[in-house]
């Protein structure tokens, strides 16, 4: 399959190409539109790079397997050329490793958020589905602003809420509460992310440890455990 090259024009959401839905159709079946709709988390931002050719190069990867694609559409999102890389071959024809998603299991204690960030506002920002960007929702918000967010979300879809001080630096509580997806928890800190070791189990543990990155109390380091 040849990977087109497109590059992502600033403040234009990409779709999946008609192209690209063909494909998934064939591939997914009645799983398609969940696959589309994954995909789509990928080129929602100006950062986001070369989105048709990362969406056909995460589709070669998954080969057929959609937790697969949501595993590699999350690398994308840290670091789209990751994904780019694991599609090339050396001078004797042979690709590189695939990704192992389940390296580096240890069990870690994020470092805090720096100091020269301490001072900084933190934004509350929503993605939906259904949105093409982010939408932020609060400035520095209270643990209420934090909750009355969360649960206006109907969370039957994947669904990021975040707090952020900027693209480095943040955590966020994403998936759906549908049991197929499930509910996850992730942070950055200097770009080093980390991710909870046990799902969170409801919506609550997901505004306290945003309530907490928001305190700057150090809780949410240690509240859970991350990997």
């Amino acid at each position: 399959m040849t990977i087109p090259t497109l590059i992502l024009k600033k403040g234009v959401p990409m779709p999946v190409s008609d192209e690209l839905k063909a494909q998934i159709h064939t591939q997914y079946s009645d799983q398609s539109d969940k696959v589309v709709q994954i995909l789509e988390y990928y080129g929602k931002e100006d950062m986001h790079q070369e989105v048709e050719r990362v969406h056909a190069a995460i589709l070669e990867l998954a080969s057929g397997d959609i937790n697969r694609v949501k595993e590699l559409v999350l690398e994308a999102r840290r670091d789209y050329r990751n994904i780019l890389y694991w599609l090339t071959f050396d001078s004797d024809g042979n690709p590189p490793p695939l990704p192992d998603f389940s390296r580096d299991q240890s069990p870690k204690i994020p470092p805090d958020i720096p100091d020269r960030l301490q001072s900084h506002d933190i934004l509350l920002k929503i993605l939906l589905p259904a949105t093409a960007e982010p939408q932020i929702v609060a400035t520095n918000p209270s643990r209420e602003e934090i909750r009355e967010h969360v649960y206006a979300l109907k969370w039957n879809d994947i669904t990021f809420v975040t707090a952020e001080i900027d693209q480095d630096n943040w955590l966020d509580g994403s998936g759906s509460l549908n049991p197929e997806d499930g509910l996850s928890g992730m942070c950055s800190i200097e770009g080093v992310q980390y991710v909870t070791e046990q799902a969170p189990e409801s919506l609550d543990e997901i505004v306290e440890l945003l309530h907490s990155f928001v305190l700057r109390n150090g809780a949410w380091r240690t509240d859970v455990v991350w990997t």
